[in-house]
């Protein structure tokens, strides 16, 4: 039972993810120092680096982002997206999107200063107490069975880096 854990938290996620708020496209932003950056780690050493922002849109909330892989390896590669639609953005203490790969990926070690950010508006209606409050990314800590995959080797584990307001890592 243990080894099937990941796979039934990852299927929880999944289904979380599809009871979320809805979200709907609302253009693009360059990525500057007021976004939040945030991630996760692998054990293998890889790391999954996010930029996020929230911005007013109609009258709601958009969520901007986009994110990278830094020091990639095959280790990896077939876990990256179950694990990133494990992660959600955050604002004041309420979810606002799950399923983290609707966001643009970068080429692997890019800088996600200046690159372009994709926006997202969700159901939540913006409130100027927001603006001062920098969004947060976070992950579910997974662990990825390479022998069950058929991949040979040990455990992965994916885990979460804690979110920075306005600083490149």
């Amino acid at each position: 039972m243990r080894r099937y854990r990941p796979l039934f938290l990852l299927g929880l996620a999944t289904f979380a993810g599809a009871c979320t708020t809805p979200v709907e496209r609302a253009g693009a932003v360059r990525v500057d120092g007021a976004f939040s950056r945030g991630g996760a780690q692998w054990s293998s050493g890889e790391t999954v680096d996010f930029a996020v922002a929230t911005r007013p849109d109609a009258g709601r909330v958009a969520v901007c982002g986009v994110w990278t892989v830094r020091s990639p390896t095959a280790r990896t590669v077939g876990f990256q997206e179950r694990a990133i639609a494990t992660g959600q953005v955050q604002l004041a203490g309420r979810t606002l999107v799950r399923d983290l790969t609707r966001f643009p990926r970068l080429a692997d070690n890019a800088t996600l200063e200046g690159a372009e950010a994709s926006c997202f508006r969700t159901e939540a209606p913006w409130q100027e107490s927001l603006a001062t409050q920098g969004p947060e990314v976070s992950f579910v800590r997974l662990v990825f069975d390479r022998d069950t995959e058929g991949l040979g080797s040990s455990g992965i584990i994916f885990r979460e880096i804690p979110t920075v307001r306005g600083a490149e890592r």
